[in-house]
């Protein structure tokens, strides 16, 4: 038995990059026909259905033809094992996956310096108001943590 493993944060979604190889490996493993994928998920199954719905978007560019089936069944698997994607931020993050394969989205390779976070209105969970954290992460690293108050 042929195994790949791809192991990541337990909760975050792979970086776009990562997920591009996810997917030309499933291609590659399903080029077989003796082979089929099975993937499996520790802990958050909406993560495994960000994977299927990208490799979805991904043997549409990049496919061929005869994979129809293929993407019928994987549209199947999810909505009776995962459901929808419904938090906002993965579907985002799969349009932006699709947008990358279809050259509609461009990475931009610039520097990006943040400036200001303007947040409009404050939430109120606690009496008072609440008190905002910010933590901001370069893929998966902390590049900025503020001094608790």
């Amino acid at each position: 038995m042929n195994t790949s493993t791809s192991k990541r944060l337990r909760n975050l979604a792979p970086p776009l990059e990562n997920l591009c190889c996810i997917c030309k490996v499933i291609e590659t493993w399903l080029a077989d026909e003796d082979c089929i994928a099975d993937a499996h998920a520790k802990g958050n199954e909406v993560k495994l259905g960000v994977i299927v719905a990208a490799y979805m978007h991904y043997s549409i560019i990049c496919g061929s033809a005869e994979q129809g089936l293929d993407r019928f069944s994987m549209r199947k698997f999810l909505k009776e094992n995962i459901g929808s994607i419904s938090l906002p931020s993965n579907k985002r993050y799969v349009d932006y996956f699709a947008g990358l394969l279809s050259h509609n989205i461009r990475i931009n390779k610039a520097l990006l310096y943040l400036i200001h976070v303007t947040v409009l209105g404050t939430p109120a969970f606690e009496q008072g108001g609440c008190k905002a954290f910010l933590k901001l992460y370069q893929g998966q690293c902390p590049v900025f943590i503020p001094g608790i108050y």
